[in-house]
């Protein structure tokens, strides 16, 4: 699960209650560098013991430039694990499945969502337009046409 803050954090959070580590990898550092997320009390703070933890893994990471950002989780260092409630999956070169992650920044260099859920014709064009460059032509079409 991402959740972008409009003091331009973006927060991510994975519920793997049976893994040791968790690690987030992504395109922003050419999959080169992890940030390992850390698991937080019912409360959001940290850290915590095995009690009372309730299964969540978090990051929070600054600063990400506007635009499509792929990211996986690797977790225990030994599988790959795209997060499906991201804003979208693909097949990246090596035919495993990652997420997909888009910033975009408002005139004041506020980060937001993007307004993919919109109707084309809530939006009009503006809107087809950006979802035809997100990659997410068949959403276009089947909005354009309800």
């Amino acid at each position: 699960m991402v959740t972008i803050h409009t003091d331009g954090r973006v927060q991510f959070r994975v519920y793997l209650p049976h893994a040791e580590s968790v690690e987030l990898m992504s395109s922003v550092n050419d999959w080169a560098q992890s940030t390992p997320l850390q698991r937080k009390n019912e409360d959001g703070s940290s850290p915590c013991t095995t009690e009372d933890w309730n299964g969540w893994w978090h990051a929070d990471v600054d600063g990400l430039d506007a635009g499509e950002h792929s990211f996986s989780y690797l977790v225990d260092n030994t599988y790959w694990l795209p997060d499906y409630a991201a804003h979208g999956v693909r097949r990246n070169s090596f035919g495993n499945w990652t997420s997909v992650l888009v910033i975009v920044r408002d005139a004041g260099d506020t980060a937001r969502l993007p307004h993919i859920g919109v109707h084309a014709e809530a939006g009009g064009s503006k809107n087809a337009a950006f979802l035809e460059q997100a990659g997410r032509a068949e959403f276009t079409r089947r909005s354009a046409s309800a």
